[in-house]
């Protein structure tokens, strides 16, 4: 009977993981849909309207893989990824542009655009906590993975603003030597490093983030709008939007080693990692497309457009290792899984009686 049971559980965990996979959310500015697309199979499973009054400008997806977070013209929408639902949303007072959720997933940072602040939230009720002045015009946002720091990309004045989130003030606001439009930023998984993507300079700026200070500078692509790391902090990956391209940095010497074409695409800005390290997603802003890209070979893999796409931007993360809504499974129910491992269980446990009967 112990034996049964163990191949009944077996096989019903196997089914049951079997079901999680990457799901890609695709936002755009032009219109007030959300794209949902099968990493497995680039296709687009999915189409909803989001409740926020037009663009939509930055995601964040919290730590256990559950709900995505989106931010457009000063509100924000909390969408459970197990059946793409909007569990709660929030208005603001400020123009929300890049949003940010702490590790520990308690807690959302959004940065003002308009009001040169960086508000945060309850990532639970949306609730407000405080508001933060930062420098002029932050565009993106990053948080360290510790979560004692987050940063800012701020574009008007080229720098980065740093703030304790213990206390929630600003520690100091930094110039990198050699940025101008300096419009996206990334936390290092180690998190020994802050990478800043400024778009005008055409460079990468790398902050050691125990001193709060610019030790590298790396040159790529024109216009540089965004960055993203592979899971194990080896390479980070960057939407360069006036090359149609994406840079290819080796973290252990700050090396760019390859450049991969994204099919023509015009205007690429948001790009983000498969939690599996294996696919690159960088969207593509005036062609309303995703150019997919494979990692271990740096390749264009797909271009997907489906003409459903309205300006994705996506500043932030928006890829999630999560089961695909539940209507868009085709498969067994829950009840089919549960009887297959109970079939399956009892031909094992036969199998392994007759083994011991015949031994």
């Amino acid at each position: 009977m112990r034996n049964y049971l163990l191949v009944s559980i077996l096989v019903l965990g196997f089914a049951t993981s079997a079901l999680a996979q990457p799901i890609a959310y695709i936002g755009g500015r032009d219109e007030n849909i959300i794209s949902v697309i099968n990493v497995s199979t680039n296709q687009v499973i999915s189409i909803f309207e989001s409740p926020l009054p037009g663009s939509l400008e930055g995601s964040t997806v919290s730590p256990d893989n559950k709900f995505i977070y989106y931010t457009g013209n000063g509100a924000i929408i909390k969408i459970d990824t197990s059946n793409n639902s909007i569990v709660n949303q929030t208005t603001l007072p400020n123009n929300t542009f890049a949003i940010q959720i702490s590790p520990d997933g308690n807690t959302l940072y959004t940065a003002d655009v308009l009001a040169n602040t960086v508000t945060v939230l309850n990532a639970v009720d949306l609730s407000v906590i405080t508001t933060i002045p930062v420098d002029t015009n932050p565009q993106a946002i990053t948080i360290t993975p510790n979560g004692s720091k987050v940063y800012t990309a701020n574009l008007n004045n080229a720098s980065v603003s740093i703030i304790d989130t213990a206390t929630n003030t600003l520690i100091t606001t930094i110039n990198p030597p050699g940025a101008s439009g300096t419009r996206g930023i990334c936390a290092h998984p180690g998190g020994q490093f802050v990478y800043v993507a400024n778009a005008f300079s055409n460079n990468i700026s790398v902050i050691d983030t125990a001193i709060d200070t610019v030790v590298d500078t790396i040159a790529l692509g024109n216009s540089v709008n965004s960055i993203a790391f592979t899971p194990d902090g080896a390479f980070a990956y960057t939407a360069n939007g006036t090359d149609q391209s994406s840079s290819v940095i080796r973290i252990s010497d700050n090396t760019v080693v390859d450049t991969i074409d994204n099919g023509g695409q015009s205007l690429a800005w948001g790009v983000d990692v498969t939690p599996d390290g294996e696919f690159v997603y960088v969207t593509n802003v005036l062609s309303d497309s995703v150019s997919v890209m494979r990692t271990s070979d740096n390749t264009l893999i797909d271009v997907i457009t489906q003409k459903i796409f309205d300006g994705p931007i996506a500043r932030g993360r928006f890829i999630v290792n999560a089961p695909p809504p539940q209507f868009q499974i085709p498969t067994l129910s829950w009840w089919g899984l549960l009887a297959m491992a109970g079939i399956l269980g009892i031909v094992g446990f036969m199998v392994m009686r007759r083994r011991k009967v015949t031994a």
